[in-house]
């Protein structure tokens, strides 16, 4: 009886195969266990099976063996492609401006390089200065830094900044001084700027800085636009379309690069 128990224990150790691979017999990978693949029409134990299982910048050969390189891709990070002449990953050529370059650039399709957007996108301005951004651009209220009566011009706020009319209310009696307006709001002869009558409103206003805001097509989307911008309409009596963005975030966060 003792060889019976040998001859089954050889048996099994021979179903169990060794490090080297089951060795069952097979026509696809598939039919094979996790780790191995069909050789010969055998199943060995390989190092992968796809260039998934390897390292990064490493790609699995028909020898099932991971080897330095790349052979598509899939092997090199996001914004990377692959040389397959030299299997080498390398910075991939630029698509869309929005995916594929930095925060104030655009993308060249034709030469696949990003460049660094000209023209004063979100640099600061004086708002009643001429041609304070140049032909073309758009010197806008943005940042509000204070409040303020339009009616005294600019006397109530801080250096480099402008009063600047931000809501606009009913109409006033001047004789009446702010009486005729709520809390915090100004009466002051005014033109709504909407075709209506120039006459006393009452207005709340803050002081803003001004901000360059180059003018876009919006039919042509934010593509129009750098990285970061987006094309679109920034006030609502204000039909025309800038390429607009968070700009005070932008500077704080070093992506205007000090523009």
């Amino acid at each position: 009886m003792r060889w019976l128990f040998l001859w089954a224990a050889l048996l099994g150790a021979g179903c169990k195969g060794s490090a080297g691979g089951s060795g069952a017999s097979c026509v696809y990978n598939g039919d094979c266990g996790d780790g191995e693949a069909c050789v010969d029409e055998k199943c060995q134990a390989v190092e992968c099976l796809s260039s998934a299982d390897c390292d990064l910048y490493q790609f699995c050969d028909e020898a099932y063996a991971c080897q330095d390189g790349c052979r598509s891709d899939d092997d090199c990070l996001a914004g990377e492609t692959c040389d397959v002449e030299a299997g080498a990953c390398e910075e991939a050529a630029c698509r869309e401006t929005q995916l594929d370059c930095a925060v104030g650039e655009f993308c060249d399709q034709t030469t696949g390089n990003c460049y660094e957007a000209e023209g004063g996108y979100c640099e600061t301005c004086e708002l009643s200065a001429a041609n304070a951004c140049g032909a073309g651009n758009s010197c806008v209220p943005w940042d509000a830094v204070g409040e303020c009566d339009a009616g005294n011009g600019n006397r109530d706020c801080e250096p480099g900044s402008e009063c600047y009319i931000t809501e606009l209310g009913d109409t006033c009696d001047p004789f009446n001084g702010d009486r005729d307006c709520d809390s915090g709001w100004s009466c002051d002869l005014l033109d709504p700027g909407d075709g209506s009558a120039v006459d006393f409103y009452c207005h709340r206003d803050y002081c803003y800085t001004g901000r360059c805001m180059v003018g876009c097509d919006e039919d042509e989307g934010d593509e129009a636009c750098p990285r970061g911008y987006q094309c679109g309409q920034i006030y609502t009596n204000d039909p025309s379309t800038y390429c607009y963005a968070d700009c005070t975030w932008l500077d704080e966060n070093g992506y205007l690069g000090g523009r």
